[in-house]
Protein backbone atom coordinates (compact mmCIF):
# COMPACT_ATOMS: atom_id res chain seq x y z
CA UNK A 1 0.00 0.00 0.00
CA UNK A 2 2.88 2.30 0.75
CA UNK A 3 4.00 1.57 -2.52
CA UNK A 4 0.90 2.71 -4.36
CA UNK A 5 1.01 6.00 -2.31
CA UNK A 6 4.19 6.83 -3.20
CA UNK A 7 3.33 5.97 -6.79
CA UNK A 8 0.43 8.27 -6.73
CA UNK A 9 3.07 11.05 -4.93
CA UNK A 10 5.03 10.98 -7.96
CA UNK A 11 2.68 11.45 -10.25
CA UNK A 12 0.94 14.16 -8.33
CA UNK A 13 4.58 15.88 -8.71
CA UNK A 14 5.34 15.08 -12.00
CA UNK A 15 1.58 16.29 -12.75
CA UNK A 16 2.16 20.30 -11.17
CA UNK A 17 5.67 20.15 -12.57
CA UNK A 18 4.39 20.30 -16.18
CA UNK A 19 1.46 22.66 -14.78
CA UNK A 20 4.26 25.31 -13.83
CA UNK A 21 5.93 25.02 -17.29
CA UNK A 22 2.24 24.90 -18.67
CA UNK A 23 1.92 28.40 -17.19
CA UNK A 24 5.38 29.51 -18.11
CA UNK A 25 4.77 29.02 -21.68
CA UNK A 26 1.22 30.34 -21.67
CA UNK A 27 2.25 33.19 -19.96
CA UNK A 28 5.44 34.26 -21.92
CA UNK A 29 4.60 33.85 -25.09
CA UNK A 30 8.33 34.13 -26.20
CA UNK A 31 10.51 31.80 -26.87
CA UNK A 32 13.17 30.79 -24.30
CA UNK A 33 17.02 31.42 -24.00
CA UNK A 34 17.99 27.98 -25.75
CA UNK A 35 15.95 29.31 -28.38
CA UNK A 36 17.50 32.28 -28.96
CA UNK A 37 20.54 30.71 -29.26
CA UNK A 38 19.49 27.73 -31.45
CA UNK A 39 17.77 30.52 -33.49
CA UNK A 40 21.27 33.14 -33.66
CA UNK A 41 18.62 36.11 -32.87
CA UNK A 42 17.17 37.17 -29.53
CA UNK A 43 13.48 38.38 -29.22
CA UNK A 44 13.82 41.50 -30.16
CA UNK A 45 15.63 40.99 -33.44
CA UNK A 46 12.86 39.52 -34.74
CA UNK A 47 10.47 41.05 -37.14
CA UNK A 48 6.84 41.66 -35.70
CA UNK A 49 5.03 38.93 -37.42
CA UNK A 50 7.59 36.04 -36.72
CA UNK A 51 7.18 37.19 -33.08
CA UNK A 52 3.60 36.93 -33.36
CA UNK A 53 4.07 33.43 -35.20
CA UNK A 54 6.78 31.95 -32.43
CA UNK A 55 4.35 33.16 -29.53
CA UNK A 56 1.49 31.93 -30.74
CA UNK A 57 3.18 28.29 -30.90
CA UNK A 58 4.82 29.07 -27.62
CA UNK A 59 1.08 29.07 -25.92
CA UNK A 60 -0.12 25.69 -28.09
CA UNK A 61 3.00 24.19 -26.45
CA UNK A 62 1.53 25.75 -23.28
CA UNK A 63 -1.89 24.44 -23.91
CA UNK A 64 -0.50 21.20 -24.33
CA UNK A 65 1.50 20.99 -21.48
CA UNK A 66 -1.42 22.19 -19.61
CA UNK A 67 -4.04 19.92 -21.00
CA UNK A 68 -1.48 17.03 -20.06
CA UNK A 69 -1.21 17.81 -16.32
CA UNK A 70 -4.83 17.87 -16.31
CA UNK A 71 -5.53 14.91 -17.47
CA UNK A 72 -2.96 13.24 -15.93
CA UNK A 73 -4.46 14.63 -12.32
CA UNK A 74 -7.66 13.96 -13.05
CA UNK A 75 -6.72 9.94 -13.82
CA UNK A 76 -4.49 10.22 -10.58
CA UNK A 77 -7.20 11.33 -8.55
CA UNK A 78 -9.23 9.21 -10.13
CA UNK A 79 -7.52 6.25 -9.69
CA UNK A 80 -7.57 7.11 -6.08
CA UNK A 81 -10.66 7.44 -5.13
CA UNK A 82 -12.34 5.20 -7.05
CA UNK A 83 -9.41 2.08 -6.54
CA UNK A 84 -9.98 0.91 -10.09
CA UNK A 85 -6.83 -1.16 -10.76
CA UNK A 86 -6.85 -0.11 -14.51
CA UNK A 87 -6.81 3.50 -13.73
CA UNK A 88 -3.78 3.76 -11.95
CA UNK A 89 -2.09 2.32 -14.84
CA UNK A 90 -3.09 5.05 -16.81
CA UNK A 91 -1.63 7.69 -14.91
CA UNK A 92 1.63 7.69 -16.26
CA UNK A 93 0.17 7.66 -20.23
CA UNK A 94 -0.53 11.21 -20.52
CA UNK A 95 3.05 12.37 -19.57
CA UNK A 96 4.73 9.58 -21.79
CA UNK A 97 2.45 11.10 -24.37
CA UNK A 98 3.68 14.42 -24.35
CA UNK A 99 7.29 14.02 -22.75
CA UNK A 100 8.73 11.79 -24.40
CA UNK A 101 8.21 13.12 -27.96
CA UNK A 102 9.70 16.53 -26.24
CA UNK A 103 12.79 15.11 -25.46
CA UNK A 104 13.24 13.72 -28.81
CA UNK A 105 12.71 17.00 -30.10
CA UNK A 106 14.92 18.79 -27.90
CA UNK A 107 18.02 16.20 -28.56
CA UNK A 108 17.21 16.63 -31.92
CA UNK A 109 17.48 20.87 -31.33
CA UNK A 110 20.79 20.14 -29.37
CA UNK A 111 22.29 18.15 -31.95
CA UNK A 112 21.49 20.35 -35.05
CA UNK A 113 22.20 23.57 -33.59
CA UNK A 114 24.67 22.58 -30.73
CA UNK A 115 22.28 25.21 -28.14
CA UNK A 116 21.47 24.10 -24.49
CA UNK A 117 18.18 22.83 -24.91
CA UNK A 118 16.96 21.83 -21.57
CA UNK A 119 16.33 18.30 -21.85
CA UNK A 120 16.19 18.08 -17.70
CA UNK A 121 12.72 18.52 -17.46
CA UNK A 122 11.54 16.47 -20.47
CA UNK A 123 14.30 13.36 -18.99
CA UNK A 124 12.48 13.98 -15.28
CA UNK A 125 9.34 13.72 -16.87
CA UNK A 126 9.71 10.55 -18.17
CA UNK A 127 11.49 8.95 -15.26
CA UNK A 128 8.84 9.76 -12.94
CA UNK A 129 6.22 8.52 -15.25
CA UNK A 130 8.18 4.94 -15.40
CA UNK A 131 8.85 4.99 -11.75
CA UNK A 132 5.09 5.59 -10.98
CA UNK A 133 4.01 2.96 -13.50
CA UNK A 134 6.73 0.51 -11.70
CA UNK A 135 5.32 1.04 -8.36
CA UNK A 136 1.96 0.51 -8.91
CA UNK A 137 2.88 -2.80 -10.52
CA UNK A 138 5.35 -4.12 -7.57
Amino acid sequence: MFLHGLAFAIYFALYAMLLVFAFRYLLTGRYMPAHAQAAGHDWASLDPSTQAIVSAMARVVGAGMLTTAVTGLLITLGAAVTGLAWLKYLAPVPALVFCAPTLHASYLLRQSSGAATPLGPSLLGVALAIAGFVLEWV
